[in-house]
């Protein structure tokens, strides 16, 4: 037989709409099974799972379930001990053993199993891996930001407990894993540096395939628009972006007069934009 593998994620592609790691582990999800592993997606979200999905990925060797919620209170809307509960009330049921489970460092979800383990009441013949997309500490302060709550706290803390506890660490680079030795986190000793699942495209239906490849034949040659997909905060780049496109109009004020520039972020209203950017645009843009 195959390796049994099971993924457990709030996120998953097609069911969250949006973020890297949704996609990455759809694409890991499909790699794993076509190399015969016997795949299970755990999904930790309260998203509604569609049939259609559901009997897609069965078809393609990967088995979806969506964990109910605990009978008993806990934690209550805390958004990493939740999550983290519900994997451990899985792996606790005999039905459901694996060679390997994978868990994603944001949030922290494998806490509680790997407590279990550490207890040595669960997991014993498990590898537990988590990999690294990025901490919700990460994250803030790649937004230059602090913590704003108790719950901010507890997350990160939990976060870096689970990576320091995992079996083995996954890193899609080494930058992401020297980055949190730098901010204090122990990574254990079995830490692989290794780039993410190469996207197959296989999810992706014949028609937008012909939709995408109509719309490269019949581009158009001048550049009139520049577009800025991605949530409008610091660590995703708008401002390095409107940074460049100042230094592209002072070296070429004509063709950059007439380029129509866009930014789509979700859940981003322009009136509720970080103030330094619209004063760059302001500045920069609108007056000129």
């Amino acid at each position: 037989r195959g390796l049994r593998v099971c993924i457990f994620t709030a996120e998953f592609a097609g069911i969250f709409h949006s973020g890297g790691i949704g996609y990455v582990l759809s694409e890991l999800a499909h790699l794993l099974a076509s190399e015969k592993a016997q795949v299970t997606i755990a999904y930790l979200g309260s998203g509604k799972l569609h049939e259609t999905m559901t009997k897609d990925l069965e078809n393609k060797g990967v088995s979806l379930v969506k964990l109910p919620e605990p009978d008993i209170p806990i934690a209550p809307g805390h958004v990493s001990l939740v999550g983290s509960y519900k994997a451990l009330l899985y792996l606790m049921n005999e039905e459901n053993q694996f060679d390997i489970v994978h868990f994603n460092d944001y949030l922290g979800h494998a806490i509680y199993p790997l407590y279990a383990k550490r207890q040595g009441w669960l997991l014993d013949k498990t590898k537990v891996v988590v990999t690294l997309h990025g901490t919700t500490m990460w994250s803030r302060l790649a937004n230059k930001q602090l913590p704003q709550t108790i719950d901010d706290i507890s997350v990160s803390w939990i976060e870096r407990e689970a990576i320091s506890a995992a079996d083995v660490v996954w890193a899609p680079s080494k930058f992401i894993a020297t980055s949190l030795l730098s901010e204090g986190v122990e990574l254990p000793e079995n830490v692989v540096v290794l780039k993410n699942a190469p996207p197959t495209l296989e999810h992706i239906s014949n028609k937008h395939r012909e939709l995408y490849g109509r719309r490269i034949e019949n581009s158009a040659s001048v550049i009139n628009e520049i577009v800025f997909f991605g949530r409008l905060e610091m660590r995703k780049g708008p401002l390095l972006l409107i940074e460049a496109l100042e230094q592209l109009s002072k070296k070429h004020r004509s063709m950059m007069k007439h380029i129509k520039v866009s930014f789509l972020g979700r859940d981003t209203p322009v009136d509720e934009w970080n103030p330094s950017y619209k004063e760059k645009i302001r500045q920069d843009f609108l007056s000129s």
